[in-house]
C-alpha cells in the first residue's frame, strides 16, 4: 500500500515555507527528506521495502541548513526558512533529521 500521498501542500509566511504531507502508518525513521535548490523530495521506505516518493517544487529559494521536519499523528510537516539573496538555498535533511513528536499528555504544553 502506498502510504505517501501526492497531496503535499505548500504554505508561505513572511519567514518561510511550510510543506504538509499526510503519511499515515509510518514511523519517522521510514521517512527521508532532501532538498536540492527549490525541489523538496519526500521518500517513504516501508518495512516491505516498498518505496514511495513525492517531489514538491518550491516557489522560493529556502535555507536548507536551518530547515526542520517533524512527523506526528501521521502528518509530515517540513519548515523551510526563506533564503537570503546571497544564500544558494541548497541543503539536505536526511534520515535522523525527521523528528517524531509525541502526543501531548493532558496538562502538558
Amino acid at each position: 500500500m502506498n502510504k505517501l500521498t501526492t497531496e503535499a501542500k505548500v504554505y508561505r509566511s513572511a519567514k518561510g515555507l511550510t510543506v504538509v504531507a499526510p503519511m499515515p502508518g509510518l514511523d519517522a525513521d521510514q521517512i527521508q527528506v532532501s532538498l536540492s535548490g527549490e525541489l523538496l523530495t519526500i521518500e517513504a521506505v516501508e518495512p516491505s521495502a516498498h518505496r514511495s516518493e513525492v517531489r514538491v517544487a518550491l516557489p522560493h529559494s529556502v535555507n536548507g541548513a536551518t530547515a526542520m521536519a517533524i512527523y506526528a499523528y501521521g502528518v509530515l510537516v517540513v519548515s523551510l526558512p526563506l533564503a537570503n539573496p546571497a544564500d544558494p538555498g541548497l541543503g539536505a535533511l536526511g534520515p535522523g533529521l525527521v523528528k517524531r513528536r509525541r502526543p501531548a499528555v493532558a496538562g502538558q504544553i
